[in-house]
């Protein structure tokens, strides 16, 4: 992925981290880490995969870390967002999390 690409994506992510942090609360001081999650996520896709794929990639880079990091019951508000039902609510959520 180009920089500038990068860049302008990573800049989205800040818009799902308020949503995340909207659903459930966790820690300020975590965001960095979560931010950082979401980063290598991205790094790792190719410049082929769309906009929409590169954030829902991040997005579930960021609801693992949590996962990891809290447990799974802190994502418990995640299904409950409107803001990110649309990245959770594609049968991954089934799958991955309960």
């Amino acid at each position: 992925m180009d920089a500038d690409r990068f860049r302008r994506l990573h800049g989205d992510c800040h818009r799902i981290i308020r949503a995340i942090r909207k659903a459930c609360r966790f820690n300020a001081d975590d965001i960095d880490d979560l931010e950082q999650a979401m980063a290598v996520a991205l790094l790792e896709l190719d410049d082929g995969e769309t906009d929409s794929y590169c954030l829902e990639r991040a997005a579930w880079a960021a609801f693992a870390w949590l996962r990891k990091t809290y447990g799974r019951s802190i994502l418990f508000g995640i299904r409950q967002s409107g803001d990110l039902t649309p990245l959770v609510d594609s049968g991954k959520w089934r799958r991955v999390w309960c």
